[in-house]
Parts: C-alpha cells; sequence; structure tokens
C-alpha cells in the first residue's frame, strides 16, 4: 500500500510522541497521565492514546498510586515495565567467555563467568557462550523470547556478523557468528571487535566520559588498540582500525608464542601478576617492567598520530593501577618530547570492559529493535545499589567467582544488589 505525504506525517508525528512518552516513562519510577502529558508537553488525550498502546505491548503497566488526595477519580499511575525484554552482551575470549545481562530500562540485572581451561575448538567456545547465554536468560525468569538483543565482543577483526580474521582463534576466522548464536531467535545479533568494545565502555561509562577522542590499549594477554574520534567508535573502512599489534616496530608482535607472555601465564594471568605486583611481588613486578618496556613504541606513537585526549589503559593487566600507569607513562615521554604524547589513564573496567561494551551495544540494539527507532537515546547502564558504582559493582561480582572442573570451569556471579 503506497502512503501519501500526509500519512507519513501523521504517522512520523505519532512515533516521536510515542518516543518522548517511553522517555518519560523509563526515566521515573511512576506518571500519571497528567503528568506526562505536561512533562511531554503533548495533550493529555494523546498520551492517555499512547500509554495504552505502550500497556497493550507490554512495554508499560499501570500500578498503584500514592495516598494524594484527589477530588473525584484517584489518578492512574504508569510504570515503563523495563522488564518486558533484555538485552545480553558478551565477551567471547581466549581464556574466558563473560556474560552479562540488563532490562530496558539499563539495570545490570545477572553476569556469568566462564573459564576456558586447555584446547577448546571454535564449536565448543560456541557452545560455552550459548550455555553463557541460557544460563543469564535464567537468572532473569526470561524465555528466550523476551530476548531484544545480543552482541558478542570477539578477538579479531570482524563485520558485524562474520569474523574475517582471528589469530587467537584461528577456527573462527569466515564463520557467520551472528547467526550461529542466534539459536533460532528473531531478535538481532551483532559481532563487534572486543577492544572496540572495551573502548566503547570507557567512553560511554568509564575513564573516558568526558573525552571526545580517545585510543583505548588492551594490555594482558594480547595487545591491541582502538580509537574513538569525534565521540564515535572508529571501525575503519575494512573494520580494522587500530589493528596493528603484529608490526615489529609497535613492539606489540610475536606475543603468542613469545617468553614474556607465556611467563604471564605461568604466573596465573594477567589480572593475577597485576594483583600480585600490587602486593609487591618481586616477580610479578618485574614482569610489568618487561611489559611496559615492550609495548611503550606501539602507545607512543598511536598516541602522536592519533593525538588524542586520553589513552586509555585497559585489560587485565591495567588492574596493576599506577604500577603500571606511571612507568608507561614515563616511557612514552622518554620516547618523545614530554607532554607531547596524550596522557595515560588507567580503564575503570580492565578486563571488564570488552563485556560491558559488549552490553552497551546491545542495549542500543535493542532498542532500536523495540522502540522502532534509533531517535531514542539508549539508557546508562547502572546497578541496583544506587551507592555502588558499575565498577565496584563488577569487581564484588568478580571476587566471588567459585572455579568447579576443567576443562570448561563454570562461574556465576551477580552485581551487588
Amino acid at each position: 500500500m503506497v502512503r501519501s505525504g500526509g500519512d507519513r506525517h501523521v504517522m512520523d508525528v505519532r512515533r516521536r510522541n510515542t518516543l518522548s512518552c517511553i522517555e518519560v516513562l523509563r526515566g521515573s519510577p511512576t506518571s500519571t497521565l497528567t503528568a506526562l502529558a505536561k512533562d511531554t508537553g503533548l495533550s493529555r488525550p494523546t498520551v492517555e492514546s499512547i500509554v495504552a498502546e505502550l500497556v497493550e505491548r507490554g512495554l508499560a503497566r499501570e500500578v498503584p498510586g500514592g495516598e494524594e488526595a484527589t477530588l473525584g477519580r484517584p489518578a492512574r499511575h504508569f510504570a515503563f515495565a523495563a522488564d518486558a525484554r533484555y538485552v545480553v552482551g558478551l565477551d567471547l575470549g581466549v581464556h574466558s567467555v563473560t556474560g552479562m545481562v540488563a532490562d530496558l530500562a539499563g539495570h545490570v540485572r545477572a553476569v556469568v563467568r566462564r573459564t576456558v581451561d586447555g584446547p577448546v575448538d571454535g564449536v565448543a567456545r560456541l557452545e560455552v557462550a550459548r550455555d553463557v547465554q541460557r544460563e543469564l536468560l535464567d537468572e532473569v525468569d526470561a524465555p528466550r523470547s523476551r530476548l531484544a538483543a545480543v552482541a558478542a565482543a570477539v578477538p579479531g577483526i570482524v563485520d558485524g556478523e562474520r569474523v574475517r580474521l582471528s589469530l587467537p582463534i584461528a577456527d573462527w576466522t569466515g564463520v557467520n557468528l551472528a547467526a550461529r548464536l542466534s539459536t533460532g531467535g528473531d531478535h538481532p545479533v551483532v559481532i563487534e571487535n572486543d577492544i572496540n568494545m572495551a573502548a566503547l565502555a570507557e567512553h560511554a561509562l568509564g575513564a573516558a566520559r568526558l573525552a571526545d577522542d580517545v585510543v583505548l590499549v588492551q594490555l594482558g594477554y594480547r595487545v591491541g588498540a582502538a580509537l574513538v574520534l569525534g565521540g564515535q567508535l572508529y571501525r575503519g573502512n575494512r573494520f580494522a582500525a587500530g589493528e596493528v599489534g603484529d608490526f615489529s616496530w609497535t613492539g606489540w608482535d610475536g606475543w603468542y608464542e613469545g617468553s614474556l607472555l607465556r611467563e604471564i601465564e605461568q604466573a596465573g594471568g594477567a589480572e593475577q601478576v597485576a594483583l600480585r605486583a600490587q602486593q609487591g611481588d618481586g616477580t610479578a613486578l618485574d614482569l610489568l617492567e618487561q611489559y611496559v618496556r615492550r609495548v611503550a613504541p606501539g602507545v607512543a606513537t598511536l598516541a602522536m598520530v592519533v593525538d588524542p585526549e586520553c589513552v586509555v589503559l585497559g585489560g587485565g593487566l591495567s588492574r596493576a593501577g599506577e604500577l603500571l600507569r606511571a612507568p608507561l607513562q614515563a616511557e612514552v615521554d622518554r620516547l618523545v618530547h614530554p607532554r607531547a604524547a596524550a596522557p595515560l589513564v588507567t580503564s575503570a573496567f580492565a578486563a571488564d570492559g570488552a563485556a560491558l561494551g559488549a552490553l552497551v551495544r546491545a542495549l542500543e540494539v535493542g532498542s532500536e529493535a523495540v522502540f522502532g527507532s534509533a531517535e531514542i537515546a539508549a539508557p546508562s547502564l547502572r546497578v541496583a545499589d544506587p551507592a555502588a558504582s558499575l565498577a565496584d559493582a563488577l569487581a564484588a561480582a568478580a571476587r566471588t567467582q567459585t572455579t568447579a572442573a576443567a576443562p570448561v570451569t563454570a562461574r556465576r556471579s551477580r552485581p551487588r544488589r
């Protein structure tokens, strides 16, 4: 059916009015029709019609009202149904799979972690990812039909659906991972580079919230970089922006077989090395010193070429804090003119950045899918306890992990409530 220009205008106005009502409802515990009309600037009959439609779609519900005195019929109160749909963010790492689930208001409802010990092929890794996704939905007692979107962070060059190249997980190269993770649902699934997602998390929620131009350098089992330019994640024409880790001049090449990486793994991994360094362990401090010397040329080069407002140090080793940042800043300043390069700042989320960024991306995609428009801003992620920061809640969850049997060990944790 061909619609006239007048019909399209009416539909466009209705869509904008609906989005205005959703944004007000989503940002308030409850609202009356009169208050909603005042906050949106719409007429009461228009608001009443839109709210009735939202209730029918399951996106709003009538709730008990307050005790305010009224003459005549008491006012009806409505609330946004944040639990109508859920979004899932996954970090499909080399050594672990981390999943997070949030509702449509951005509340992080559960975190599930699984370690991947020993050689595990791409098929088995996919099954771990599916298990984590199912466990997240079980945590919020939701069927798959209430899943609004999934975003998965993957090591490698990806185009949103397919893994174009992954050196860490070689048998995923060429695989349409989005289709494999959809498990027959009608919700959108997007695949993103893991370091890009860590940068997205830092820009949206963490150490780079006030910056428009950012370089994130991931320091852990792998070394890589991601760019945020003009406030937007920059993927590049071939989705390979920031993929400079294989160039010899960065000092980041050959790490998969390098002795330094083996020493870090033998010491318990990047996060353990960072934590042991904070406790004054001499071996861990020596590994950090070697790491700093190795990565500094690449960090200095990116800082000078891109000239961002800040360079965020992410990944498991960033948990060392100033023990990593300060000597790396000194080495970068030694390689270039002091204060010519952007300052280095420590990540707010360390190794959790990729999973958080994937959840941010899932919320963007899910909001558009549910509300039918990209014009409505996705809400910021938050935890149930307003006194706890997102980083603190995730750190608390990480400290309560328990380990089961190899080769795949299940770890479950929830943000502090």
